[in-house]
């Protein structure tokens, strides 16, 4: 059984966008897909035949917006294998389920825009990235798929990498020949620099057959250091784990950052803490 990649659609264009994404990376990586939608009635209408009616034409459209997307989708890249399924109630219920029923390997979102900016998140989009225990592939809306070769993984050594963690990473290179840069940013005084140091050496040999391209740098702007460093090195695919009161949790949870619009070119691949 082919691994399979679930597509979230809010039927945007952005998230057209990352179906076609998804569709192209399926097709290159050999993954099938499974696209869904979650319908989340209005928890105020009222229990009458009337209310009841209109729930269910509104249901009957939003499962036909979902068949034309799915068909759209087998259209555009004929052979490739797409499943269509619904969901009602809570988002991240409803994908936690569809864990259960397919063998998902990872999510992919249209980032939320905010003003044309990238990081417009919402507390649902929020949730899904810090409560789902698969990795979530933001993708922003104007971003279409090339080919891999440059692969960031912003890490700070605060932890060990999990082994679903690691495990994720190294698929991710299997599937493809592709340079993994490992950005540390490394701010004067931080403390623990000694464990640091013994997280990166244990990352260093779990690693080793990969030959990943490790780059330190010291600067106080974590976010900028990173940025300049994407640029430089043509990064196509940014990894970063949002650790509960780190960096990229924070930034995850600030409805309005501006801080990453800088970089609003580059998917980014959150991996489950």
């Amino acid at each position: 059984m082919k691994p399979e990649i679930l597509v979230f659609t809010a039927f945007t264009e952005t998230s057209r966008n990352a179906l076609q994404y998804a569709c192209a990376m399926a097709k290159d990586r050999d993954y099938s897909l499974v696209l869904t939608h979650t319908y989340d009635p209005p928890l105020n209408y009222a229990a009458d035949a009337l209310a009841f009616s209109s729930i269910h034409l509104s249901m009957e459209h939003t499962e036909e917006k979902l068949k034309a997307e799915a068909d759209w989708a087998r259209e555009q890249y004929p052979g490739l294998q797409i499943a269509a399924k619904l969901t009602f109630g809570n988002p991240v219920d409803c994908l936690n389920e569809l864990l259960g029923e397919y063998h998902i390997d990872f999510l992919i979102v249209g980032a939320p825009q905010s003003q044309g900016e990238f990081w417009g998140w919402n507390d649902v989009f929020v949730d899904i990235i810090n409560q789902l225990p698969i990795p979530v592939l933001i993708i922003p809306r104007s971003v279409t798929y090339q080919g891999i070769t440059h692969i960031g993984f912003a890490s700070d050594y605060a932890n060990p990498l999990q082994q679903q963690q690691l495990d994720f990473i190294k698929r991710v290179l299997d599937a493809g020949p592709a340079q993994l840069h490992i950005i540390h940013v490394s701010v004067p005084d931080k403390r623990n620099d000694q464990k640091r140091q013994e997280h990166r050496n244990i990352l260093e040999q779990r690693l080793r057959d990969y030959s990943p391209v490790y780059a330190s740098i010291e600067n106080t702007d974590v976010v900028a250091t990173i940025i300049r460093y994407i640029r430089a090195h043509d990064i196509q695919l940014l990894i970063v784990i949002p650790h509960r009161h780190g960096i990229w949790y924070s930034i995850f949870n600030q409805r309005h950052s501006r801080r990453l619009t800088r970089i609003n070119h580059l998917p980014i691949l959150a991996l489950h803490d």
